[in-house]
């Protein structure tokens, strides 16, 4: 059949407009849980544990779900093309309409989530910051002389007291090695256009890993070592960035 006849025209303006419905209800359903968010994320303390649950129940809601409408809704509208005999050259691109929305919405909430997630950490560095006491001694074991202590350590150290000499471990506050995954999420906003460019297409795998990791080292200059090695690997290795 003509694509010019009326049939035609009226299946794919049909398709059009669910696809802007499908749209405009992700827009709904992300926009309804941004104040729900907002005050879940004031409510927390060192952890951001019930914001990723939160998150997964509204990707349920909107990506998930409306993925699954769009896929069905055209194993239909490909049926009833069929019906009125319309070559596969005029069916691809409207095919490709549905898997653009569903890319869209999938690059969208990955934006919304990491834009969350980031809220979430620095309210859980504030609250980290409140408690933690910068200002407290720490005394040699053996001679009880106070030690050259970093309290923003992020990992165990040995500290050589000035006094007596002995050398004495230094466990960090446990709330102080959460800011880590803090930084973490810093990273992914600070990344996330990149993140996507790279799942779109692995060639720009390396500009996002060292853009990724670069933030952090900057950020963490006491673990620089740590992630410097994780970008050598990441770049080193075919599997992440390619041949």
């Amino acid at each position: 059949m003509d694509t010019n006849s009326p049939e035609y025209k009226a299946l794919i303006e049909r398709w059009d407009g669910f696809l802007e419905k499908i749209k405009s209800r992700y827009t709904e359903v992300i926009d309804s849980s941004r104040e729900p968010l907002k005050e879940l994320i004031s409510g927390l303390e060192f952890d951001s544990i019930v914001v990723h649950n939160a998150l997964q129940g509204i990707k349920s809601q909107s990506v998930f779900q409306l993925d699954k409408k769009i896929d069905d809704t055209w194993e239909k509208m490909e049926a009833e093309l069929e019906k009125i005999d319309i070559n596969y050259d005029h069916v691809h691109p409207h095919r490709a309409k549905g898997e653009k929305v569903s890319r869209w919405m999938w690059d969208q909430f990955e934006r919304f989530s990491v834009s969350i997630f980031a809220d979430a950490a620095r309210q859980i560095e504030k609250n980290i910051r409140d408690v933690v006491d910068e200002d407290v001694i720490h005394n040699c074991i053996s001679c009880a002389g106070q030690l050259p202590v970093e309290v923003w350590a992020f990992q165990s150290v040995n500290v050589k007291c000035p006094n007596c000499g002995s050398v004495n471990t230094y466990e960090p506050d446990g709330r102080v090695r959460q800011l880590e995954g803090v930084y973490s999420a810093y990273a992914d906003e600070f990344t996330v256009e990149e993140r996507l460019l790279k799942e779109e297409d692995i060639k720009h795998a390396a500009n996002y890993f060292k853009k990724y990791y670069g933030f952090i080292i900057e950020k963490l200059p006491q673990r620089k070592e740590y992630y410097e090695r994780l970008l050598n690997d990441k770049l080193s290795n075919p599997q992440f960035v390619g041949k």
